[in-house]
């Protein structure tokens, strides 16, 4: 019997919540040059995102910013509503952190353990508007679709850790506004995701290490080239 499809509508809504505060608080960072956090609350259709400024906020940075949004992520949106307020919760790597909590406790990372091991890699996306989709590849190899959104994962037969290839994925995926990419297989999960708005610096560090391991001649050095990841500060790349 094929293994039952996904289901949490409340993970994917999170997930998109989390990633849309995301892209608001790094449009309003550079807009402002200001060191702020933000809170967020998460609905039905809607997210709204307060900014924590303590130099003062600055609302039309903050409209802005989320005017912005649609023109950047280039997807369908949650709604999103902007204000200034809050206690400050949540730093960029306090929303990537939630992004990784919430997948890990999620039934998409049970499903996928459990599809896994049925012979065909699958994918999975959790989109900008809070919808999910899933996918089948062939008995290797998955053809992960190129599209803006905050998460996207597939699996592995074998072990999680990522192949040169989908580090590439992974670095073409950050450079389209994506938040975490994730590879599960039947005995574990890795993701990688980012911790601050990825940059030309982020790029040349996934690309170096994406070469590093197409080089790789053993364990060793897969595992030496696997600890690039983090070389600039701005990718975590971690056991789920």
């Amino acid at each position: 019997m094929p293994a039952r499809g996904p289901n949490d509508s409340g993970a994917a809504r999170m997930i998109a919540c989390a990633g849309l505060a995301f892209h608001v608080l790094s449009y309003y960072v550079e807009d402002t040059g200001h060191s702020v956090r933000v809170d967020f609350e998460c609905g039905d259709g809607l997210v709204r995102v307060w900014v924590y400024d303590p130099e003062g906020c600055v609302e039309a940075s903050l409209e802005s910013a989320v005017r912005a949004l649609p023109r950047l992520l280039r997807a369908p949106l949650l709604d999103v509503e902007g204000g200034c307020g809050g206690r400050g919760s949540y730093s960029f790597e306090g929303l990537s952190r939630l992004v990784y909590s919430v997948f890990r406790r999620s039934g998409f990372y049970e499903w996928l353990k459990r599809v896994s091991a049925s012979g065909r890699e699958h994918f999975l996306v959790v989109g900008w508007n809070g919808a999910y989709a899933e996918g089948a590849g062939s008995e290797d190899r998955v053809n992960l679709p190129m599209l803006s959104a905050p998460l996207i994962a597939h699996t592995h037969p074998g072990l999680c850790y990522p192949s040169w290839r989908d580090v590439l994925s992974a670095a073409d995926f950050f450079s389209s506004g994506g938040l975490a990419e994730a590879i599960v297989s039947p005995v574990c999960g890795f993701m990688m995701r980012v911790t601050r708005p990825f940059s030309l610096e982020c790029l040349e560090a996934l690309e170096d290490a994406a070469n590093c391991i197409r080089r790789a001649g053993g364990e060793d050095e897969y595992l030496q080239c696997l600890s690039r990841l983090g070389s600039a500060g701005c990718i975590a790349a971690e056991m789920l």
